[in-house]
């Protein structure tokens, strides 16, 4: 019940936050400022990971993630205050925090679930903890635009500073009920030790060029959808409203799925369900192809969010399971909030290049391409995922605990 209701608090205010910043965003900068920010998002994930591993090899996972909130909140206040000053940058640097604070906060919440539940719980389980994120993602996306045409896109940021607030008391609680998780050797010292058990852990490194594979899909997919959106909404706030319905839509879609990932992941198996992700967004992508219009930009950009917040969410985070602290941790901070963020900056590189050449036209055939590579690399990591369950299964000896 903690976990579920700190997702729901943490996703409403990054409702809030999203669509207010991304209209910032696209009136300061345009979609042709995407590529740019998401590579300070990528370098920036990079620091943020290499304290938050830091942080994470020392002291219990309770206290790391109530730093991060905290640190969290004191920038967005910082950045709302410059940006009420004119400062010109504002808008691009309070993207870069949407982007790296929401990742960071929610695979922390991850970490703490990998670490206390056990497979045939999490097959149940971690559908309603996705479900209770999209209550939150919900609501805060239909207040948004209300706040925007009533106050305006600036103002309604404000709200999420309440926000903050209460996911510090409500980690303090989790930390507390999960018996404060924290690594039982002191001895790692920096980033290098992280990416030391990155190199020693193939399985590790097949889930990164999952994720990697994956983010890089959404990413170019993003880049489409802010661009005919701009297009089509030149006015700030109208464009606030449409983003906020369009994640409302994608929060709505999702809740759906993540209703159904118990009996899903029950009727396909962990394996088919993954699979079946990559091939039905290959098909929704296909059509926009075929018939490039707003509408159809705008179910791709749905389509692309809700499998990533409710199948494949759930569904990847039980191929943690069967690894060791440090692992669901220290590992898991390079794989998912590192990769999360870096693929966007080499996404960002990719259509750089495109667009100088003049020639990105070609994103959908890339995107397609991708896709096929995302189902080869699902195949090789959830044998890697069978294999390791059946040793565990067959030894009854735990991964070590860091």
């Amino acid at each position: 019940m903690l976990v579920c209701l700190l997702a729901l608090v943490v996703l409403f205010g990054h409702a809030i936050a999203r669509p207010a910043i991304e209209s910032l965003f696209l009136k300061a900068h345009g979609a042709a400022g995407l590529p740019s920010v998401w590579i300070a998002v990528a370098v920036t994930a990079v620091l943020t990971v290499t304290a938050y591993n830091a942080a994470a090899a020392r002291y219990p996972l309770g206290t790391v993630m109530i730093g991060a909130v905290l640190g969290s909140l004191t920038l967005l206040v910082a950045l709302v205050l410059l940006h009420g000053a004119g400062w010109r940058l504002s808008a691009f640097w309070l993207y870069v925090w949407k982007d790296v604070h929401i990742v960071v906060l929610l695979e922390a919440l991850w970490s703490f679930a990998n670490l206390v539940f056990k497979q045939q719980t999490a097959r149940w389980a971690y559908g309603m903890f996705c479900a209770a994120g999209s209550v939150g993602g919900i609501s805060g996306n239909l207040v948004v635009g209300k706040l925007a045409l009533a106050w305006s896109t600036e103002a309604s940021l404000w709200l999420v500073v309440p926000m903050f607030m209460v996911q510090v008391g409500l980690v303090a609680w989790l930390a507390k009920a999960a018996g404060q998780p924290q690594p039982q050797s002191q001895s790692v010292k920096g980033e290098a030790s992280s990416f030391a058990l990155l190199r020693n852990s193939p399985y590790l490194i097949w889930l990164l060029a999952l994720v990697g594979l994956v983010q890089v899909v959404i990413t170019l997919i993003d880049y489409t959808y802010n661009d005919a959106i701009a297009l089509a909404y030149p006015d700030t706030d109208a464009r606030t409203v449409v983003i906020g319905r369009v994640y409302a839509a994608i929060d709505g879609s999702a809740l759906v799925f993540q209703l159904a990932t118990g009996l899903v992941l029950r009727a396909l198996g962990l394996r088919a369900t993954l699979l079946s992700i990559p091939a039905l967004l290959g098909m929704v992508v296909a059509s926009f192809a075929i018939a490039p219009r707003f509408a159809l930009m705008a179910i791709t950009k749905v389509a692309s969010k809700a499998f990533d917040y409710s199948l494949f969410r759930a569904a990847k985070e039980m191929l943690y399971l069967p690894l060791s602290y440090g692992e669901k941790t220290r590992g898991k901070a390079l794989v998912d909030m590192l990769t999360y963020r870096v693929a966007k900056g080499g996404a960002s590189l990719l259509l750089l290049g495109l667009l100088a050449l003049g020639i990105q036209s070609g994103v959908l055939l890339i995107i397609l391409g991708l896709i096929g590579a995302w189902v080869a690399v699902t195949l090789a990591v959830t044998k890697r995922h069978r294999q390791l369950i059946e040793r565990s299964t067959t030894t009854g000896v735990e991964r070590p605990a860091d």
